[in-house]
């Protein structure tokens, strides 16, 4: 499995539990050792998890969980997705989990991300919707103005096929933006953003979906697009 994403730049917030539901075969993966346990989810909201887990994790403690279909370790990015996840509480038969998202992320289980009001309950759409609000928050981050215009094209503009791509590019995006030690605080024009996003998401390959995400943020002392520093943001580094 590849290694999680990066969320360095994005406080973590709490939130009120909300409507939990079964989702078949949904699994969760956690390392005690050289080789990841799995766990049966035995449901899951936009808020939280209860395990099936013989552990009994400290409360409080932090978790790092990867979400997938349950079988076979899952190493592409859109068949698994990592979480951090805080104990709040244990019994004899599991453990009850509290993620950990960024203010931003939006995360809207049981609702689908197409025109369709279907409910969404299959792991692949559990793992694609957290993966999706992670990539609105990240999105944040890159040009706060463009945000809720970018929320719209990824949860109503594109197809499914656009939809995966746009949301690599967000999530890379965010990742190279990380690894900025520079301290300058920059964001990317809004229309030049969207157009990047809007425009890469017809790209396949993986290599394209990563240049796509390569010129979203600025290279340090070198900007690449039109960009201006920025005093605030709704998504601050940790």
């Amino acid at each position: 499995m590849g290694s999680p994403r990066s969320w360095s730049r994005l406080p973590f917030v709490y939130r009120p539990r909300a409507e939990r539901r079964e989702s078949p075969a949904l699994a969760a993966l956690y390392w005690g050792g050289p080789t990841p346990h799995q766990s049966h989810v035995a449901n899951i909201s936009s808020t939280g998890a209860y395990l099936i887990t013989n552990e009994r994790w400290k409360v409080g403690e932090i978790l790092s969980l990867s979400l997938q279909r349950a079988g076979t370790l899952e190493t592409a990015n859109q068949r698994h997705f990592t979480v951090q996840a805080k104990t709040i509480r244990h019994d004899r038969k599991g453990v009850g989990v509290q993620f950990m998202m960024p203010i931003g992320a939006d995360l809207r289980l049981w609702r689908s991300a197409g025109k369709t009001e279907v409910p969404q309950n299959e792991p692949e759409d559990v793992v694609r919707e957290f993966r999706l609000a992670m990539a609105v928050a990240s999105f944040q981050h890159i040009s706060a103005v463009a945000a809720d215009q970018a929320n719209f094209l990824m949860r109503r503009g594109l197809s499914n096929f656009r939809l995966e791509s746009a949301i690599e590019i967000a999530l890379h995006a965010n990742e190279l933006l990380a690894l900025q030690t520079d301290g300058q605080r920059l964001e990317a024009d809004p229309a030049i953003a969207l157009r990047i996003l809007e425009d890469g998401s017809w790209a396949e390959a993986d290599w394209m979906q990563h240049y796509w995400a390569s010129v979203l943020p600025p290279p340090v002392g070198l900007p690449r697009l039109s960009y201006r520093t920025r005093s605030s943001s709704p998504c601050s580094a940790r």
